[in-house]
């Protein structure tokens, strides 16, 4: 009886040690969006602080035919600030923006096919200051 009390003693001790040495913006994120699956997601102003990078892990069949999907986005079909990541057809990626102005941006990587049915690390980053989009393949440009 006495270990298991050291025991638990020794982990609630770690767990503040833990908590107490992690940076605040791990904690609470500062940045970004937060998405629930049992809500949809609208804007609640006319901007969206778009993320500098878009990560998901995905598993699509090598013989899909057509579109992969939506992987996350808030696209309603409303004329309201939206982006989706989804996978388009061929399995390229895409990046669907229709920003503050309500211009819309199309991003579709042709060169890459993401149908390689097994779990595929997909990140697309964007470089706010150049416009440039880059899209990584299991951490391969």
């Amino acid at each position: 009886m006495k270990n298991k009390l050291q025991i638990w003693i020794s982990i609630l001790l770690l767990c503040i040690m833990l908590t107490s040495v992690l940076p605040a913006s791990a904690a609470s994120p500062s940045a970004g969006l937060d998405f629930s699956n049992l809500t949809s997601y609208k804007s609640a102003s006319k901007e969206i602080p778009l993320p500098a990078t878009y990560e998901a892990t995905i598993c699509l069949p090598t013989n899909l035919n057509g579109r992969g999907g939506v992987i996350i986005g808030n696209y309603t079909g409303s004329k309201i600030p939206v982006f989706n990541l989804e996978i388009h057809e061929n399995g390229n990626p895409r990046i669907y923006i229709n920003d503050s102005a309500l211009v819309n941006y199309n991003i579709i990587f042709t060169g890459v096919d993401v149908r390689t049915g097994k779990p595929t690390h997909l990140a697309i980053t964007v470089d706010h200051s150049t416009g440039v989009w880059s899209c990584y393949v299991d951490g391969v440009l």
